[in-house]
């Protein structure tokens, strides 16, 4: 006769499911803070698989500031967690950042979430010409085609054109060629603050080509939002961080891709229940 199991074994079964399924998202997850190790203080390319034009460096949390302070702009907190960060800066001419991703073309839904701050607009520059920074979910393909979902920390006027309003630091995501700034980019509604850190999460769809924005854990868009102009990618293969030209910047950490997290738990723990039902 099989004996029941007691609620110190059902407590070890759950555990060991658990256990596995904290093991195998972090297989098949992209996640860095941007810390020693494997990251050191300079330049971002060529550091964990990342390539990049200079200036874009890892810096420390003391770094960053003293880089802040000597550009006028305000210090605040200049790092999200840990010792260090991503400082997307400089001035003049665009810079482009890319860290590819493998493991992830099979597969149907994929989340990407990150924290940014974004830097004030340089006080040298006519706020008529300054770029804005972006952040891009895309394929293996390195082409604009490629690109599936993004946001931005824009700074133009109300209707994205020159006129007599005034210029302000919007926050963007990219969808099809009908957006309401520049034909691709669609104003959530909402400012940024430079001296703010937020919490951006992009989840992406595959079998519906299409995705959902969160700011700071609030879903922005009322109805799902189409992807990136003439979008062809059919998976997601990289990261990539653009940084238009005469843009201050912003500063990136905590970055984690996730491999359609909540299929992969819900598998794992199925598993880890019929296990405990045989067991009983």
């Amino acid at each position: 006769m099989k004996s029941k199991p007691t609620r110190r074994g059902l407590k070890a079964i759950l555990c060991a499911s658990a256990v596995v399924i904290t093991a195998n998202l972090a297989l098949a997850q992209y996640a860095t803070g941007f810390e020693n190790p494997p990251f050191t203080s300079g330049g971002l390319s060529g550091q964990d698989s990342w390539t990049s034009g200079s200036p874009v460096s890892v810096r420390t949390a003391s770094e960053i500031a003293a880089q802040l302070t000597a550009s006028g702009l305000t210090v605040g907190t200049t790092v999200h967690g840990g010792d260090q960060a991503l400082l997307v800066s400089g001035f003049g001419g665009s810079i482009t950042s890319r860290r590819v991703v493998s493991g992830l073309g099979s597969l149907t839904r994929v989340t990407l979430d990150v924290w940014a701050r974004p830097l004030a607009p340089r006080l040298d520059v006519s706020a008529t010409n300054v770029g804005n920074i972006f952040l891009v979910m895309e394929d293996s393909s390195n082409t604009g085609a490629g690109r599936v979902a993004a946001f931005r920390f824009g700074y133009y006027d109300a209707d994205g054109a020159t006129g007599s309003e005034p210029i302000q630091p919007h926050i963007d995501y990219a969808t099809v060629n009908d957006g309401d700034v520049g034909g691709l980019w669609e104003p959530t509604g909402l400012l940024w603050d430079p001296n703010t850190w937020y919490n951006i999460t992009m989840n992406v769809d595959f079998s519906t080509r299409t995705y959902d924005f969160f700011l700071n854990g609030a879903k922005v868009n009322t109805s799902p939002i189409a992807f990136y102009d003439g979008s062809t990618a059919t998976s997601i293969g990289a990261v990539r961080i653009y940084r238009g030209g005469y843009q201050t910047g912003m500063i990136v950490d905590d970055l984690t891709v996730i491999p359609e997290p909540g299929s992969a738990a819900l598998l794992l723990l199925g598993g880890g229940v019929l296990l405990f039902r045989r067991k009983w």
